[in-house]
Formats: C-alpha cells, sequence, structure tokens
C-alpha cells in the first residue's frame, strides 16, 4: 500500500515559531507498520516555515534530540523529539531548556571511584547528607539523569522512554510520581491523580524522600544485577512496590484509610506484593524479585533489611491488635521464609530460604530450618553480605560469597 505524506496544513503548526509557548499536538505514525526501527544518526536538521506564515522561507533551527526512523511516517518521541515524515525530518519547535550536564562522582581523596562499585554507593550516600530536609542539588539525581543519557545513546530504540521518565523530569520525585503513576493507573485512578497523589506525599513527608533514596542506594549496593541506580528505578518491580507501599504508609498514617486500601489492591494487582499500609518499613529496605511478599498490618521491619521473594511476614489465628512480627535492623530473610505471630527478630539476625519461624530470635544468631533452629552466632551484618549459605558454628564449612 502506497504510504500518504502529510498535507503541508499538517506540518505548519508545528513549525510556526509564534506557537513556540503553546502546546504541541501529538503526532501519530502514519503509513504502514515497520517492525525493524532502526536508528539514523544525522545532522543537526533546519526547517522552512511553510508559505502561510510570516517569515516563509526564513530557515528555523531545531532542538536536537535522540529520535528513531522506523521507516513508517512520522514517530512519535515524546515532546522534546524528532519526527520523521517520509524521509524528511519536520521538528517539533519548543523553547527546550538546555540540560545541565550531571556529574558523575569519580574520585575521592583516596583516588579514583568507579560508578557503581560500593565506595561510589558510600560516597554518595555521604553526598546526600541531609539534603531532604535542607534542600539542593540532589547528586543521586544527576548521576541517573547521566545514565540515562548514556544509555539512550547506546540504544536509541529506549531514547523516548528514557527522556519522557527521567532526563525531561526535575526531579527524582517527579519521575517517580510518573514512572509509579503509569505502572499502577486504573481506570478507577488515573495516572494523572496518581501523579498528583505521590508528588504530594514527597513534597510533604522527609521521610518518604529519605526512604526514596536509601532503597535506591541500597539495590545498587546489594543486588549484583542492578549496574546502574536507573537498573532498579526503572525495571526493578521490588523497588516499584517498595515506593508505592510507602505512599500507601502516608496515606494509612494520615488517616486515608479508603485510598490506601485501593493503593495496597492495585500494588498487589500490578506487581503481585501485598504489603499492608499499616505496615512499618525503615529505610534502606532491599525487596529482591518480590514477587509473592506478604507483609503486615503490624509488621515491623528495621533499617537496612534484606528480603528475598516469597516472604511472608503474617499473623497467627484470628485475634486483633499487634499480631505480626517486628524484625530488627540489618536482617537477612532468605527467599521463601515464613515468620509468624508477634514475636521479635534481633538485629543482624540471618532466617536462612524457606524457614519457619514461629518464635522470637536473639541478635545476631543464623537460623534455618521448619521450624527454624539456630545454628550460628556472630553473624555480622547478613543484610549488607547477602550471603545465604549459612552454616554450623565450627562445623568448617565455608560458602563461596563474603563472610558473614
Amino acid at each position: 500500500m502506497p504510504r500518504h505524506s502529510p498535507s503541508p496544513a499538517f506540518i505548519t503548526p508545528l513549525l510556526d515559531p509564534l506557537s513556540v509557548s503553546k502546546p504541541t499536538p501529538r503526532l501519530a505514525f502514519t503509513g504502514r507498520p515497520s517492525f525493524a526501527a532502526r536508528a539514523r544518526p544525522r545532522p543537526r536538521p533546519t526547517a522552512v516555515v511553510g508559505p502561510d506564515n510570516d517569515t516563509s522561507g526564513d530557515e528555523v533551527n531545531v532542538v536536537e534530540r535522540p529520535t528513531l526512523d522506523d521507516g513508517c511516517g512520522v514517530a512519535e518521541l515524546n515532546d522534546s523529539a524528532v519526527a520523521f515524515v517520509e524521509g524528511a525530518e519536520v521538528a517539533e519547535v519548543a523553547e527546550v531548556a538546555e540540560l545541565p550536564h550531571p556529574t558523575k562522582i569519580t574520585s575521592t581523596s583516596s583516588g579514583h571511584v568507579r560508578s557503581g562499585s560500593i565506595e561510589y554507593v558510600k560516597q554518595m550516600r555521604e553526598r546526600l547528607g541531609s539534603l531532604c530536609a535542607t534542600g539542593g542539588e540532589d547528586p543521586l539525581w544527576q548521576a541517573m539523569r547521566e545514565e540515562a543519557q548514556e544509555v539512550a545513546d547506546e540504544e536509541p530504540l529506549l531514547a523516548s522512554y528514557l527522556y519522557v521518565t527521567i532526563i525531561n523530569q526535575k526531579s527524582i520525585a517527579s519521575a517517580l510520581a510518573f514512572h509509579l503513576a503509569n505502572k499502577l493507573r486504573s481506570h478507577s485512578l488515573p495516572n494523572t491523580l496518581l501523579m498528583e497523589l505521590v508528588s504530594e506525599v514527597a513534597a510533604s513527608d522527609p521521610e518518604f524522600c529519605l526512604a526514596m533514596h536509601e532503597d535506591l542506594l541500597a539495590y545498587l549496593e546489594r543486588d549484583p544485577a542492578c549496574t546502574r541506580f536507573i537498573d532498579a528505578f526503572l525495571y526493578f518491580k521490588g523497588y516499584h512496590a517498595l515506593q508505592s507501599y510507602r505512599v500507601a504508609h502516608w496515606l494509612w498514617k494520615n488517616r486515608r484509610f479508603p485510598l490506601a486500601y485501593y493503593m495496597q489492591s492495585q500494588i498487589s494487582k500490578e506487581l503481585q506484593v501485598d504489603i499492608h499500609p499499616g505496615a512499618r518499613i525503615g529505610p534502606g529496605a532491599f525487596i529482591d524479585h518480590a514477587t509473592g511478599i506478604v507483609i503486615g498490618e503490624t509488621a515491623v521491619l528495621g533499617a537496612r533489611c534484606s528480603i528475598l521473594h516469597h516472604v511472608t511476614l503474617g499473623g497467627s489465628g484470628r485475634a486483633h491488635g499487634d499480631r505480626h512480627p517486628k524484625v530488627g535492623d540489618d536482617v537477612l530473610i532468605g527467599a521463601g521464609a515464613t515468620l509468624l505471630g508477634n514475636i521479635r527478630i534481633g538485629n543482624r539476625v540471618q532466617i536462612g530460604a524457606c524457614s519457619l519461624v514461629l518464635e522470637s530470635v536473639e541478635d545476631g544468631t543464623t537460623v534455618v530450618g521448619v521450624p527454624a533452629k539456630a545454628v550460628k552466632r556472630g553473624v555480622g551484618v547478613p543484610s549488607l553480605s547477602m550471603d545465604q549459605q549459612a552454616i554450623e558454628e565450627g562445623s568448617g564449612k565455608s560458602g563461596n560469597g563474603p563472610a558473614v
């Protein structure tokens, strides 16, 4: 089927320099779809204004942004993109401020620090300091934007996604609001209202701001599959579920119970993670893989804890009131572990995969089995080492990971 080029009347409004401050019309694909989308380098484009404008014949410089030519006419790449019409480049003329080039942390007094390394994360955490309480430049957000730009250059097919989700956003809070809204939207609560809700929480709650940053640092620090901050931010549903829960928890604290329950339902439906909005989870949490996580209403998870998929922090029986586990700081809970009842799990405890914990556990203890029994004491900081090969004290056996 032959392609049809759009008429000049369609192109001209996009190039009208008098419409700089007006919203640009959405573009649509025309012609036959192509499944072999490709990116091609090109020089900085110019466009000739149509005859209906006062500046007819003049050349207009346009904003240069990554684009995709999929060979099927006009391709929409959001408000900062260049569209293609039958091989001729037609640009949206918009006043887009040049984004400052983020500076990645590359060195300390002790020498070079590799991006993504443990030292890099530690230095980032130090620089964050009291950012959420005092405002100012956010080094984590700068690093994320730089990472997104690098990935957009490496993989042009993701350029539009990266620009609209990260690079064109004003802050990590606005990017998170946009991203979560698109994941949890429904006919009942569209993404525009969800964006407003998440933005409201981020602006009004310094604890949410701190946790949002600390959680993201935890993923790069503890998950070898995470090589960039944007890996967890964009693709890891454990991080998405955690931040969505924090929004629901803020609603719960402000006695907006129906909306908090609605958020819990959407998180469970879309992300397969069921965390009651009344539960309390400290900053620096790491939920790996996330599928099948269940955390009850009165459960508490301390700071810097790491939990894997199919973990349950549940109640026991039909009793109301305080009925769920209280987990301390720096605890590692292995995949499939179940903790039931109002029990206390001490600080720096390690719980083996598929264990059933029915009784309280002392600080610094490793427990495994059904029911779980103590097999080792003095385990360091298991939530940071992530070594899940628990051993009996004095057995002489060792795992492959760092000592716990």
